[in-house]
């Protein structure tokens, strides 16, 4: 029977994926500043020997899945759906390895949240090669739970491969062995984080890089630097990543869920290194994207595990429902991310 629920979840995260996948990516109209990038791209693969010369921002693992559709189809249309279809597929299978121990009702109520997150849906449509890494990264977490240390780091090196970013997972690796043994905890190590990201001064940065003739790297990161457009500022995004950092901190101390400590521990980590680049504000709007696929498992664990503490819950689902509702009804979602009248 457990075999059979099994085989019903993952046929569940398969036909859902294929569904988003066309809904989202399947219409006429092409969505996401960086798409066109990206279709140009892969039009100028004609063999492999082309694709040496054009790899994308050195990403070779994104360069390279790209040539493989590209012998399966020369459409830029089919292109974007199995890029969508591939990291929305993995997440969701991450979030069943993550909560195939809990019980089923958690897993659906993850995915929904997700749904209802407009992180989710900028993740897929504008920031491809960060939203397959992330993907990775999220795999390679589910995997490092369930001590498969080894499949971990794989998915780890892959995720590192599609997006310079997922050097963030090698740190937060290696902070879950140390933390232990520092003394420091975690909401600590935040702020910690944040102060020293807000003393930095960039331009040190950019000289110390070129002193060392890493010229390349730091006009990489000057382009970071600059101000994001958008209606959801990223200093509005840092304040509600603030106030989360402590509400999850705080419902910490009311449980001892294995799953929740662990994905808790990895949300607060990540925003310290997130503030700790503060300074590069396009970089930390970019990195804010990972939030929105590890916020929905922690929303739908917090519901589960405080359900039988009624001093509890209300306030947890109180917070986690504002929240979703902020994500579904802020303008951003309504007007940036409008859902193209087009789609299928």
């Amino acid at each position: 029977m457990h075999n059979i629920n099994n085989y019903q979840k993952i046929l569940f995260i398969v036909l859902l994926a294929i569904i988003l996948s066309f809904f989202f990516r399947g219409d006429n109209p092409i969505r996401g500043t960086d798409t066109a990038a990206y279709i140009d791209f892969f039009d100028r693969i004609v063999d492999y020997e082309s694709l040496r010369n054009i790899y994308y921002m050195d990403d070779y693992g994104f360069s390279h899945l790209s040539y493989v559709i590209k012998s399966i189809s020369i459409d830029s249309r089919t292109y974007l759906i199995l890029l969508f279809f591939i990291s929305t597929v993995t997440i969701f299978s991450s979030y069943y390895i993550f909560l195939k121990g809990e019980s089923s009702s958690v897993f659906y109520l993850a995915i929904v949240l997700l749904l209802f997150s407009s992180s989710f849906y900028l993740l897929n449509i504008n920031a491809l090669r960060q939203g397959i890494s992330l993907s990775f990264l999220l795999m390679a977490y589910s995997f490092l739970f369930n001590r498969r240390n080894a499949l971990a780091v794989i998915f780890l090196l892959v995720a590192f491969l599609f997006h310079k970013s997922a050097i963030f997972g090698f740190i937060v690796f290696f902070l879950i062995f140390l933390r232990y043994w520092q003394g420091l905890s975690l909401v600590s190590f935040y702020y910690c984080a944040s102060i020293t990201g807000l003393l930095i001064n960039i331009e040190v940065i950019f000289h110390i890089l070129n002193m060392f003739g890493f010229s390349n790297i730091s006009e990489k990161l000057n382009t970071l630097s600059k101000e994001t457009t958008g209606i959801t500022t990223v200093e509005f995004k840092m304040l509600v990543l603030f106030i989360l950092v402590h509400y999850f901190a705080w419902l910490r101390m009311y449980t001892n869920n294995r799953l929740f400590l662990f994905i808790t521990c990895i949300y607060i980590l990540t925003a310290g290194l997130v503030m700790l680049f503060s300074s590069f504000e396009s970089f930390t709007n970019r990195s804010l994207l990972f939030f929105g696929i590890v916020e929905p498992i922690i929303f739908a664990l917090s519901i589960h595990c405080f359900k039988k503490k009624n001093e509890i819950l209300g306030i947890v689902f109180l917070g986690g429902m504002a929240y979703f509702l902020y994500v579904l009804f802020h303008p951003s979602f309504r007007s940036e991310l409008l859902i193209s009248m087009y789609a299928i």
